[in-house]
């Protein structure tokens, strides 16, 4: 199994230091920064491409955040938190305790201790004592991570749909059907116009963080009274007849009422989009944890939405097949969007280390209604 050390070094020298040992000693891979300095690749792009190897990621808290990039306006260690978040790996978090906290690693640990299920988090005073609780950690890894947990709704849920955005919701012509996903919090205090500007600005470098758009790539971010968004901005080449369009995040948004929302395009060919059982699990299950990476997620309950906007022609069938078919089922003209809406409240667990579970959940109540819609 691979850890993934991260943390600032300044503060911390004694503690990454001791810990490559022990993880070898107790049969695993260490990965960290000081292996990777030595690469042909940034120390970045090196660095997040350790977490992406991962299947553990270790994260420690001492009192300096560090350097936040130009390009996302957050630490290394905060980019790569992040990164490991989205690709659903397990975290350990450890804190050291009596030393004072920069106001930024003050922010960052509460964004780390918000979460409510699946984050290990302990405090540790000197090398020793991380060591003996490190190893404890990885011991009981499989026992870590806490599932989502669904409930009855006790009233029904407004979901706010992408067609009836006043703004933020265009996304460009093509044979491919576009997948949404939405999260809406269950009692959650309304964002203000202020708070909204502040979570746009916010949210660029959020994506960048995420992968989701290369560092130089553009993004469209704005706000207005009601929602923030951040939408990638794509280039003008459309691919040829004969070629796969890929998939891609077309956007994200958070709403005044808290509900977070991302957009993507399905892998299409000249024949359209495919729903591939064997897919779709795990594609929402990604887009569900990129929503509780946004920002920090509250503890509460939350309500999940699907929606498949349909280009001309949508079918199911395995994502291999795209490029090799040579016909299709035709979606009826005019039909509007696959539209599931919410019939239970789940924990924010579901945003985090459970999100694979409910995506497998979102999947089916799809296919149902995929086969209803069509």
């Amino acid at each position: 199994m691979k850890v993934f050390l991260s943390s600032v070094r300044r503060g911390l020298e004694t503690e990454r230091d001791c810990l490559p040992g022990l993880i070898r000693a107790i049969g695993h891979e260490p990965l960290s920064f000081e292996e990777f300095s030595a690469q042909p690749v940034p120390s970045r792009e090196a660095c997040l491409r350790g977490v992406q190897s991962a299947d553990v990621y270790l994260l420690l808290l001492g009192p300096c955040y560090g350097d936040p990039l130009p390009e996302t306006g957050l630490s290394p260690t905060h980019e790569e938190y992040t990164a490991a978040l989205v690709k659903g790996i397990p975290r350990l978090a450890f804190r050291k305790a009596g030393v004072d906290f920069e106001r930024a690693q003050i922010e960052f640990a509460k964004e780390v201790e918000s979460y409510s299920t699946g984050l290990f988090r302990a405090n540790f005073t000197d090398a020793v004592d991380l060591q003996a609780k490190v190893a404890a950690a990885l011991r009981d890894l499989p026992s870590a991570a806490e599932p989502a947990v669904w409930a009855p709704l006790s009233t029904k849920i407004e979901v706010e749909w992408r067609e009836n955005w006043a703004r933020s919701s265009s996304t460009p012509a093509s044979m491919a059907s576009v997948l949404d996903v939405h999260a809406v919090p269950i009692g959650h205090p309304s964002l203000s116009a202020r708070q909204l500007r502040e979570t746009a600005a916010l949210l660029a470098g959020r994506v960048r963080a995420l992968g989701i758009v290369s560092a130089s790539a553009a993004i469209e971010v704005d706000s207005d009274m009601v929602s923030a968004w951040a939408c990638p901005v794509e280039g003008d080449r459309r691919p040829a007849a004969d070629d796969i369009w890929p998939d891609a995040v077309l956007g994200v948004r958070i709403s005044s009422r808290g509900q977070r929302s991302v957009w993507q395009r399905l892998p299409a060919d000249r024949m359209g989009s495919l729903l591939d059982p064997e897919d779709l699990p795990g594609r929402i299950g990604t887009l569900l944890r990129l929503l509780g990476s946004l920002m920090p997620a509250n503890n509460g309950l939350w309500a999940l939405a699907i929606a498949v906007n349909p280009s001309t022609i949508l079918g199911v069938g395995p994502l291999g097949s795209l490029g090799r078919r040579s016909s299709a089922q035709m979606t009826a003209p005019g039909r509007g969007p696959l539209r599931v809406a919410p019939d239970e409240s789940v924990s924010v667990g579901a945003l985090n280390d459970g999100a694979d579970q409910a995506g497998r959940v979102l999947a089916e109540n799809v296919f149902d209604a995929f086969g209803r819609w069509r």
